[in-house]
């Protein structure tokens, strides 16, 4: 009989926790996939006419979450290959340069100067304001409103992206009320595009309520049955 090898144990152990890796990335990289096509068609462009200013925020927020897919993807590869550091670029770098580089700033200012600065910025911020028509003023406005429908949009796409992706990973089915397609139903018992429950009955014997074909086992039925049988 051969001898086992110590190392062939180890080996194959190796090759197998390479091998869940790989097939985690795999799984992982599909839904990055398929949340940007997912966000394609739900952000593509309307049927009829199309305002120019709402054709920018839409193919902006559209490069904006294709760098955050793009982003993840890296993060992955960083971790898949235990280098973090390979999961940032060089562009998505820069603006947290800026803001470390703005704390250390305002780290070597006092905080009555910071005051002082935060209280010129915004009186210099209402005199802008002031020297704006009306037509600018409502056009700012509107940017503003914009910008907060656009966020909260845009959070509301994240969080429903999030549950795809957790339900996707867990095995979970997910289906979205307003995704609701009537032509795909098809079968018995549909009334407008949705499936009809039939008519329930009483038992015979207990006079509990039951669905049709529904098992015996939720009443007396079977054992009333089962002692007329007998006797």
């Amino acid at each position: 009989m051969g001898e086992a090898h110590p190392g062939g144990t180890k080996t194959s152990q190796t090759a197998a926790a390479i091998g869940m890796a790989l097939g985690k990335h795999k799984r992982i990289h599909v839904e990055i996939e398929q949340a940007w096509v997912d966000y394609q068609l739900a952000n593509g462009a309307p049927d009829g006419p199309e305002e120019q200013a709402g054709k920018i925020r839409r193919i902006t927020r559209i490069s904006v979450y294709k760098s955050r897919l793009i982003k993840e993807a890296l993060e992955d590869n960083g971790r898949r290959l235990g280098n973090p550091s390979v999961g940032t670029t060089r562009a998505q770098s820069v603006p947290a340069d800026n803001a470390e580089r703005q704390r250390t700033r305002r780290a070597g200012i006092s905080q009555e100067e910071q005051d002082t600065g935060r209280e010129h910025n915004t009186e210099r911020r209402r005199e802008l304001r002031a020297e704006l028509t009306p037509d600018e003023q409502e056009e700012e406005l509107n940017q503003r409103e914009r910008a907060r429908r656009d966020a909260e949009e845009d959070e509301a796409r994240k969080e429903t992206t999030r549950i795809r992706r957790k339900c996707v990973r867990r095995g979970h089915a997910l289906a979205n009320h307003e995704d609701f397609d009537k032509s795909v139903v098809s079968g018995k018992n549909i009334s407008n595009g949705h499936h009809v429950l039939p008519a329930i009955y009483a038992c015979g014997y207990c006079g509990a309520w039951k669905w049709p074909g529904e098992s015996g086992v939720s009443c007396c039925l079977w054992l009333l049955w089962g002692l007329e049988v007998a006797g």
